[in-house]
């Protein structure tokens, strides 16, 4: 470039603010495809075509393959044209989706059976998870959160009563104050603590368990909910923000932040998919039928959930 100083400092500026802006909006959508599972998992439940225990093996399929692709992605796109990349792995991320779909219709038809069903939509979400870690890297968690994205929805339904549009929206909530959280968390570390980032999260890890609390013993207030979902997702977008990477990549060399964030992002996952086992044989233990009704027991995962967030944060 042949300006002024002024002029590329202009020309900085603008393409800084592009690359802010691809990398939010194109994680966001990333999201949409990983998280598609949690809102069907009710009727999938009622079918009787899954039960809890196979929908956490199926979600942890997602979260270890993602672990696994995190870290190897991570080194690859320190390498590689990262639009590109990140474009790609949400195109496959889609076509998944798209395939686990119609392998959901197919199932409804009869014309696919029960286990053959829970195989092969275990193995198109580990496809899934792993286009999903190709999102990560270009755009530089935790048991923690994953409990409430990966099973909030249906705890709602069941413990709480809410409808599934009802219960999907109060969820999302915690997703929407997490980009706020993530966007002035790096802000606030820098300006008040001097890059003194582990003192925020420890404060935000605090904030996470008050949260969890709140929303799983809090009753059915719409308001105290979502309150509930405020304070929990300003919590998490500081905590992806801080443990989820900017904390690693803080101390490694420019060119290598990519690997760090894919260290960090294998272990956290590896947590968050044994979640997702641990959680679905544990709802799915306390499983009762009464006059043909099933219900759901979530004691037992709530007590798991909080002693995971507290000692995260210890």
């Amino acid at each position: 470039f042949t300006g002024d100083d002024a002029a590329r400092m202009k020309l900085y500026k603008k393409l800084r603010f592009q690359s802010f802006i691809a990398g939010t909006v194109g994680y966001s959508l990333y999201y949409v495809c990983r998280t598609s599972l949690n809102v069907v998992k009710k009727p999938i439940l009622e079918s009787g075509a899954l039960d809890a225990t196979q929908l956490g093996i199926i979600g942890s399929a997602l979260l270890f393959a993602y672990a696994i692709g995190k870290f190897v992605n991570g080194f690859l796109s320190d390498h590689s044209n990262i639009k590109r990349f990140m474009a790609a792995g949400l195109c496959v991320s889609a076509v998944a989706n798209l395939l686990v779909g119609a392998l959901g219709f197919a199932n409804g038809g009869g014309m696919v059976g029960n286990m053959t069903l829970f195989i092969v939509f275990a193995e198109m979400w580990g496809v899934n998870g792993w286009s999903q870690s190709m999102g990560a890297p270009p755009a530089i968690i935790a048991l923690s959160r994953y409990a409430i994205n990966g099973w909030g929805v249906l705890f709602l339904q069941e413990v709480k009563g809410y409808s599934l549009a009802t219960a999907t929206q109060v969820i999302s909530v915690n997703a929407l104050l997490g980009i706020v959280g993530t966007v002035f968390s790096g802000w606030l570390s820098d300006t008040l603590f001097h890059g003194r980032r582990n003192v925020l999260a420890f404060g935000f890890g605090v904030l996470n368990t008050v949260a969890l609390c709140l929303f799983l013993y809090s009753g059915d207030s719409m308001f105290v909910n979502l309150l509930s979902m405020v304070l929990f997702g300003m919590a998490i977008g500081v905590l992806i923000c801080f443990l989820g990477g900017l904390m690693a990549i803080d101390i490694v060399p420019r060119e290598a932040t990519g690997a760090a964030l894919g260290i960090v992002g294998m272990a956290s996952y590896v947590g968050a998919g044994l979640q997702d086992i641990v959680s679905g044989w544990l709802i799915n233990s306390g499983k009762t039928v009464t006059d043909g009704v099933t219900t759901y027991d979530f004691d037992t995962a709530i007590v798991f959930w909080i002693a995971a967030s507290a000692l995260s944060f210890i």
